[in-house]
């Protein structure tokens, strides 16, 4: 036997018991009789939209941090009686609380590797440059040309063609990259140590491109979408 709904069926219910205090079940009951619904039906329809706010922000702990964020910009707001951007000490103060709030969060620093043999990281730096050379460089030029090209569609004809092709080269540079290249003449061992490393510094410096490139459109800017080939 197993606790599957059958066909047709709505799933099996289940007790959630719980207490609240007299405030609190006073306001369940006034939004229950506003929206309609039984105490019940109430307070499940709010813990599902708690929760699914939580997995838009990534997670519990996320969704606890962009909260907080949330609370220490509303605070400056009420205590400064304008938007806290807007005011340059209000934004010292705003900066200064979510930095705080992040150091709090700092996890330990990752201990460092034991570097690879100097002559064998020699030699593969050389051969990657020649890689790089050969098979990337020449589509990061065409990318470039096709890029600006569309940029300038106004005075120069950018056609279907064009489109794709631009496509087409941001797919080939970025499969190039995702392979790494050339990998070191390593033993097993190390090599694979050393894949492990080359993926996580990937890994970071998407991240950076994707955090520290992004600006907030409320400020204004005009922003063109380009694609992009994660090199």
């Amino acid at each position: 036997m197993t606790d599957e709904p059958a066909a047709g069926r709505a799933p099996k219910r289940l007790a959630l018991n719980m207490k609240a205090t007299p405030e609190l079940r006073g306001r369940v009951e006034a939004a229950a009789k506003a929206s309609g619904l039984s105490i019940a039906q109430e307070v499940e329809r709010r813990l599902i939209a708690s929760m699914a706010e939580d997995d838009r922000a990534g997670g519990l702990v996320q969704g606890d941090v962009l909260r907080t964020m949330q609370l220490i910009m509303n605070g400056a707001n009420r205590a400064l009686e304008r938007d806290w951007w807007l005011d340059p000490d209000g934004w010292k103060i705003v900066a200064g609380a979510l930095g705080n709030l992040l150091r709090h969060m700092e996890p330990d620093p990752v201990v460092k590797p034991e570097p690879f043999d100097a002559a064998i990281m020699a030699e593969h730096a050389e051969r990657h440059r020649e890689w790089m050379e050969a098979h990337v460089i020449p589509l990061r030029t065409r990318r470039n040309e096709l890029t600006e090209r569309r940029r300038e569609r106004r005075r120069m004809k950018f056609t279907e063609a064009d489109e794709a092709e631009l496509a087409s080269v941001v797919v080939q540079i970025r499969e190039l990259m995702r392979s790494g290249g050339p990998k070191p003449a390593l033993p097993p061992s190390e090599l694979a140590q050393w894949e492990v490393q080359q993926r996580r510094q990937r890994q970071v410096q998407r991240a950076y491109e994707i955090t520290v490139g992004y600006r907030a459109p409320f400020f204004g800017d005009n922003f063109e979408s380009e694609l992009s080939d994660g090199d």
